[in-house]
Protein backbone atom coordinates (compact mmCIF):
# COMPACT_ATOMS: atom_id res chain seq x y z
CA UNK A 1 0.00 0.00 0.00
CA UNK A 2 1.08 3.46 -0.29
CA UNK A 3 -0.20 6.93 0.49
CA UNK A 4 -1.74 7.46 -2.89
CA UNK A 5 -4.25 5.01 -1.74
CA UNK A 6 -5.33 7.06 1.04
CA UNK A 7 -8.65 7.72 -0.83
CA UNK A 8 -9.99 4.24 -1.66
CA UNK A 9 -8.82 3.69 1.86
CA UNK A 10 -11.09 6.45 3.19
CA UNK A 11 -13.78 5.11 1.35
CA UNK A 12 -13.63 1.35 2.48
CA UNK A 13 -13.57 2.94 6.70
CA UNK A 14 -16.73 5.15 5.86
CA UNK A 15 -18.43 2.15 4.61
CA UNK A 16 -17.86 0.82 8.21
CA UNK A 17 -19.29 3.71 10.20
CA UNK A 18 -15.37 5.48 10.89
CA UNK A 19 -15.67 8.36 8.32
CA UNK A 20 -12.47 9.78 8.20
CA UNK A 21 -10.80 12.98 5.96
CA UNK A 22 -8.96 11.89 3.17
CA UNK A 23 -5.92 14.08 4.08
CA UNK A 24 -6.09 13.07 7.65
CA UNK A 25 -5.93 9.69 6.89
CA UNK A 26 -3.06 9.98 4.16
CA UNK A 27 -1.16 11.75 7.20
CA UNK A 28 -1.48 8.39 9.34
CA UNK A 29 -0.49 6.31 6.74
CA UNK A 30 2.10 7.53 5.92
CA UNK A 31 2.95 7.19 10.17
CA UNK A 32 2.46 3.81 9.87
CA UNK A 33 3.89 2.83 6.53
CA UNK A 34 7.39 4.96 7.94
CA UNK A 35 7.52 2.11 10.66
CA UNK A 36 7.59 -1.17 9.36
CA UNK A 37 9.22 -2.80 12.24
CA UNK A 38 5.98 -2.31 13.89
CA UNK A 39 3.35 -2.06 11.58
CA UNK A 40 2.27 -3.34 8.58
CA UNK A 41 -0.36 -2.86 6.31
CA UNK A 42 -1.70 -5.44 3.61
CA UNK A 43 -4.13 -4.40 1.13
CA UNK A 44 -6.06 -6.47 -1.51
CA UNK A 45 -6.99 -4.79 -4.98
CA UNK A 46 -10.00 -6.04 -7.95
CA UNK A 47 -9.08 -5.97 -11.37
CA UNK A 48 -8.85 -2.07 -11.96
CA UNK A 49 -5.98 -1.68 -9.03
CA UNK A 50 -8.10 0.08 -7.09
CA UNK A 51 -8.04 -1.32 -2.94
CA UNK A 52 -10.69 -3.92 -2.14
CA UNK A 53 -9.64 -4.42 1.30
CA UNK A 54 -7.14 -3.67 3.52
CA UNK A 55 -5.87 -5.23 7.23
CA UNK A 56 -3.33 -2.93 9.57
CA UNK A 57 -1.63 -5.27 12.19
CA UNK A 58 0.68 -3.55 14.94
CA UNK A 59 3.66 -5.61 16.88
CA UNK A 60 2.57 -4.59 20.93
CA UNK A 61 5.11 -4.30 23.51
CA UNK A 62 3.89 -4.81 26.46
CA UNK A 63 5.19 -5.54 30.13
CA UNK A 64 2.00 -8.07 31.17
CA UNK A 65 2.09 -10.42 28.05
CA UNK A 66 4.02 -12.24 26.30
CA UNK A 67 5.01 -10.80 22.57
CA UNK A 68 2.02 -10.12 20.70
CA UNK A 69 0.65 -8.22 17.79
CA UNK A 70 -3.07 -6.54 17.23
CA UNK A 71 -4.92 -6.09 14.09
CA UNK A 72 -6.06 -2.48 14.47
CA UNK A 73 -7.89 -2.72 11.62
CA UNK A 74 -9.29 -5.04 8.82
CA UNK A 75 -11.93 -3.96 6.21
CA UNK A 76 -12.99 -5.50 3.24
CA UNK A 77 -15.59 -3.53 0.76
CA UNK A 78 -19.61 -4.33 1.08
CA UNK A 79 -19.31 -5.76 -2.95
CA UNK A 80 -16.57 -7.88 -2.04
CA UNK A 81 -17.06 -9.53 1.52
CA UNK A 82 -17.41 -13.55 1.29
CA UNK A 83 -14.66 -13.77 -1.23
CA UNK A 84 -12.53 -15.08 0.73
CA UNK A 85 -10.60 -11.56 1.13
CA UNK A 86 -10.81 -11.30 5.23
CA UNK A 87 -9.52 -14.40 5.35
CA UNK A 88 -6.64 -13.57 3.33
CA UNK A 89 -5.87 -10.42 5.17
CA UNK A 90 -6.48 -12.20 8.17
CA UNK A 91 -3.77 -15.03 7.37
CA UNK A 92 -1.25 -11.75 5.81
CA UNK A 93 -1.63 -10.27 9.30
CA UNK A 94 -1.29 -13.54 11.35
CA UNK A 95 1.97 -14.65 8.85
CA UNK A 96 3.93 -11.40 9.86
CA UNK A 97 2.75 -11.44 13.33
CA UNK A 98 5.01 -14.89 13.85
CA UNK A 99 7.50 -13.63 11.41
CA UNK A 100 7.87 -10.54 14.45
CA UNK A 101 7.87 -13.67 17.25
CA UNK A 102 4.56 -12.74 18.50
CA UNK A 103 3.04 -15.16 20.33
CA UNK A 104 -0.21 -14.03 20.27
CA UNK A 105 -3.23 -12.30 17.90
CA UNK A 106 -4.97 -9.44 19.34
CA UNK A 107 -8.29 -8.26 18.13
CA UNK A 108 -10.14 -5.27 18.92
CA UNK A 109 -14.19 -5.21 17.60
CA UNK A 110 -16.84 -2.47 17.96
CA UNK A 111 -20.13 -4.71 19.90
CA UNK A 112 -22.68 -3.91 17.27
CA UNK A 113 -20.37 -5.32 14.56
CA UNK A 114 -21.73 -9.19 15.04
CA UNK A 115 -20.96 -10.31 11.68
CA UNK A 116 -17.39 -9.76 12.18
CA UNK A 117 -17.36 -11.48 15.50
CA UNK A 118 -18.82 -14.31 13.56
CA UNK A 119 -15.64 -13.86 10.67
CA UNK A 120 -12.93 -14.37 13.86
CA UNK A 121 -14.49 -16.78 15.74
CA UNK A 122 -14.58 -18.99 13.14
CA UNK A 123 -11.26 -17.95 12.38
CA UNK A 124 -10.35 -19.62 15.71
CA UNK A 125 -10.56 -16.50 17.84
CA UNK A 126 -11.92 -16.91 21.07
CA UNK A 127 -13.19 -13.77 22.65
CA UNK A 128 -11.71 -12.85 26.25
CA UNK A 129 -13.79 -10.00 27.47
CA UNK A 130 -15.69 -7.17 27.51
CA UNK A 131 -13.81 -3.96 27.93
CA UNK A 132 -14.24 0.00 28.22
CA UNK A 133 -12.18 2.63 26.14
CA UNK A 134 -11.92 5.91 28.36
CA UNK A 135 -10.04 8.94 26.20
CA UNK A 136 -9.22 12.44 27.58
CA UNK A 137 -8.52 15.37 25.14
CA UNK A 138 -4.49 16.24 26.58
CA UNK A 139 -4.64 19.48 24.46
CA UNK A 140 -7.01 21.89 22.12
CA UNK A 141 -5.01 21.30 19.50
CA UNK A 142 -6.12 18.91 17.34
CA UNK A 143 -3.04 18.28 15.81
CA UNK A 144 -0.97 17.59 18.74
CA UNK A 145 -4.04 15.05 19.95
CA UNK A 146 -3.48 13.35 16.82
CA UNK A 147 0.22 12.98 16.37
CA UNK A 148 2.31 12.23 19.42
CA UNK A 149 5.96 12.68 19.77
CA UNK A 150 6.67 9.20 18.29
CA UNK A 151 4.45 10.12 15.59
CA UNK A 152 5.96 13.13 15.06
CA UNK A 153 9.52 11.14 15.22
CA UNK A 154 8.45 9.36 12.40
CA UNK A 155 6.38 11.44 9.85
CA UNK A 156 9.83 13.73 10.43
CA UNK A 157 11.74 10.30 8.75
CA UNK A 158 8.53 10.20 6.43
CA UNK A 159 9.38 13.52 5.30
CA UNK A 160 13.05 13.29 5.46
CA UNK A 161 12.57 10.67 3.00
CA UNK A 162 11.06 12.34 0.71
CA UNK A 163 12.31 13.47 -3.27
CA UNK A 164 14.46 16.30 -2.59
CA UNK A 165 15.41 18.83 -5.06
CA UNK A 166 18.71 20.58 -4.98
CA UNK A 167 17.95 24.98 -4.70
CA UNK A 168 20.43 27.17 -6.12
CA UNK A 169 21.12 30.69 -5.79
CA UNK A 170 22.42 33.51 -7.75
CA UNK A 171 22.57 37.58 -7.82
CA UNK A 172 21.68 39.53 -10.64
CA UNK A 173 24.70 42.00 -10.35
CA UNK A 174 24.95 44.48 -12.83
CA UNK A 175 27.41 47.89 -13.66
CA UNK A 176 25.85 51.28 -14.18
CA UNK A 177 26.10 50.56 -17.25
CA UNK A 178 23.68 47.63 -17.60
CA UNK A 179 26.52 45.09 -17.89
CA UNK A 180 26.32 41.87 -15.93
CA UNK A 181 28.78 40.15 -13.15
CA UNK A 182 29.73 37.11 -13.96
CA UNK A 183 32.16 34.73 -12.23
CA UNK A 184 34.94 31.62 -13.70
CA UNK A 185 35.11 28.66 -11.49
CA UNK A 186 38.26 26.90 -11.08
CA UNK A 187 36.58 23.50 -10.54
CA UNK A 188 34.34 23.37 -13.50
CA UNK A 189 33.88 24.76 -16.95
CA UNK A 190 32.68 28.06 -18.06
CA UNK A 191 30.69 31.25 -16.50
CA UNK A 192 28.07 32.04 -14.23
CA UNK A 193 26.58 34.44 -12.23
CA UNK A 194 27.93 34.48 -8.65
CA UNK A 195 25.38 32.34 -6.15
CA UNK A 196 25.67 28.33 -5.76
CA UNK A 197 23.77 25.87 -3.99
CA UNK A 198 21.47 26.55 -1.03
CA UNK A 199 22.63 23.95 2.37
CA UNK A 200 19.20 22.36 4.38
CA UNK A 201 17.62 24.29 6.37
CA UNK A 202 18.95 27.20 4.99
CA UNK A 203 16.71 30.46 3.33
CA UNK A 204 17.25 30.97 -0.33
CA UNK A 205 18.44 34.38 0.41
CA UNK A 206 20.41 34.24 2.97
CA UNK A 207 22.57 31.11 0.59
CA UNK A 208 23.09 33.99 -1.94
CA UNK A 209 23.80 36.44 0.45
CA UNK A 210 26.21 34.11 1.53
CA UNK A 211 27.50 32.73 -1.52
CA UNK A 212 28.30 36.35 -2.61
CA UNK A 213 30.12 37.30 0.39
CA UNK A 214 32.54 34.12 -0.09
CA UNK A 215 32.59 34.66 -3.70
CA UNK A 216 33.25 38.23 -3.95
CA UNK A 217 33.76 39.33 -0.81
CA UNK A 218 31.41 41.72 -1.07
CA UNK A 219 28.44 42.12 1.51
CA UNK A 220 25.68 42.71 -0.27
CA UNK A 221 22.06 42.32 1.28
CA UNK A 222 19.77 40.42 -1.91
CA UNK A 223 16.22 42.17 -2.80
CA UNK A 224 13.86 41.03 -4.31
CA UNK A 225 13.31 37.68 -5.92
CA UNK A 226 13.59 38.18 -9.53
CA UNK A 227 12.58 34.80 -11.18
CA UNK A 228 12.45 30.95 -9.78
CA UNK A 229 13.18 28.70 -12.43
CA UNK A 230 12.77 24.30 -12.63
CA UNK A 231 15.11 22.98 -14.17
CA UNK A 232 15.13 19.57 -15.88
CA UNK A 233 18.05 16.51 -14.32
CA UNK A 234 20.72 16.87 -16.84
CA UNK A 235 22.83 13.46 -16.01
CA UNK A 236 24.49 13.96 -13.24
CA UNK A 237 22.95 16.54 -11.82
CA UNK A 238 19.16 16.32 -10.83
CA UNK A 239 16.11 18.16 -11.50
CA UNK A 240 15.86 21.43 -9.54
CA UNK A 241 15.04 24.62 -8.06
CA UNK A 242 17.26 27.93 -9.26
CA UNK A 243 16.06 31.65 -8.03
CA UNK A 244 17.79 34.58 -9.33
CA UNK A 245 17.57 37.43 -6.83
CA UNK A 246 18.07 41.25 -7.25
CA UNK A 247 21.68 42.66 -6.40
CA UNK A 248 21.78 46.01 -7.84
CA UNK A 249 24.22 48.04 -9.62
CA UNK A 250 27.70 48.18 -8.54
CA UNK A 251 29.83 51.62 -8.93
CA UNK A 252 33.42 51.24 -9.62
CA UNK A 253 34.55 52.02 -6.38
CA UNK A 254 32.56 48.72 -5.34
CA UNK A 255 33.74 46.76 -8.02
CA UNK A 256 37.46 47.63 -6.96
CA UNK A 257 36.80 45.99 -3.33
CA UNK A 258 36.07 42.64 -5.16
CA UNK A 259 38.04 39.58 -3.98
CA UNK A 260 37.93 36.05 -5.34
CA UNK A 261 39.00 33.41 -3.27
CA UNK A 262 41.48 31.77 -5.62
CA UNK A 263 40.44 27.71 -5.03
CA UNK A 264 36.86 28.51 -6.22
CA UNK A 265 37.28 31.46 -9.09
CA UNK A 266 39.72 32.52 -11.31
CA UNK A 267 38.18 35.81 -12.58
CA UNK A 268 34.91 37.73 -12.72
CA UNK A 269 34.08 40.09 -15.72
CA UNK A 270 31.72 42.63 -16.95
CA UNK A 271 29.68 41.42 -20.20
CA UNK A 272 26.52 42.57 -21.85
CA UNK A 273 22.97 40.89 -22.28
CA UNK A 274 24.02 40.01 -25.89
CA UNK A 275 27.15 38.62 -24.90
CA UNK A 276 25.92 36.16 -22.77
CA UNK A 277 25.48 33.49 -24.90
CA UNK A 278 28.96 33.29 -25.53
CA UNK A 279 29.46 32.46 -21.40
CA UNK A 280 26.28 30.79 -20.50
CA UNK A 281 25.28 27.43 -21.19
CA UNK A 282 21.40 28.48 -23.21
CA UNK A 283 19.16 27.41 -20.83
CA UNK A 284 21.27 29.55 -17.74
CA UNK A 285 21.06 32.78 -20.56
CA UNK A 286 17.48 32.28 -20.69
CA UNK A 287 17.24 32.31 -17.23
CA UNK A 288 19.68 35.48 -16.42
CA UNK A 289 17.66 37.50 -19.45
CA UNK A 290 14.30 36.23 -18.03
CA UNK A 291 15.98 38.36 -14.57
CA UNK A 292 16.91 41.51 -16.61
CA UNK A 293 13.33 41.73 -18.10
CA UNK A 294 11.67 40.91 -13.99
CA UNK A 295 13.65 43.81 -12.99
CA UNK A 296 12.68 45.88 -15.72
CA UNK A 297 9.10 44.96 -15.50
CA UNK A 298 9.11 45.03 -11.73
CA UNK A 299 7.73 41.58 -11.76
CA UNK A 300 8.84 37.99 -10.31
CA UNK A 301 8.70 35.53 -13.21
CA UNK A 302 8.21 31.31 -13.14
CA UNK A 303 10.40 30.24 -15.65
CA UNK A 304 10.36 26.24 -16.78
CA UNK A 305 14.43 25.79 -17.51
CA UNK A 306 14.25 29.27 -18.10
CA UNK A 307 11.03 29.89 -20.51
CA UNK A 308 8.81 32.06 -18.99
CA UNK A 309 5.09 30.64 -18.06
CA UNK A 310 3.42 34.38 -17.94
CA UNK A 311 2.44 33.75 -21.97
CA UNK A 312 4.88 36.21 -23.28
Amino acid sequence: METRDAAAVAKLTGELGYPVDEADLAERLAVVLADPADHLVFVAVGEDDVPVGWSHVERLRLLERTPAAQVMGLVVGAEQRSRGIGSALLGASEAAARAWGCHTMLIRSNVKRERAHGFYERAGYVKEKTSFTFARPLTDDKMAQEVDESDARRLHGFYRGLPAKRVGAAMLLTDPSGRLLLVRPTYKPGWEAPGGLVERDEAPHLAVAREVAEELGLDLGPGRLLCIDWIPARHPKTDGLMLIFEGGSLDQATLDMIRLPADELSEYRLVTPAELDHYLPAHMARRVREAIRAREEGSTLYLVDGHALDGS
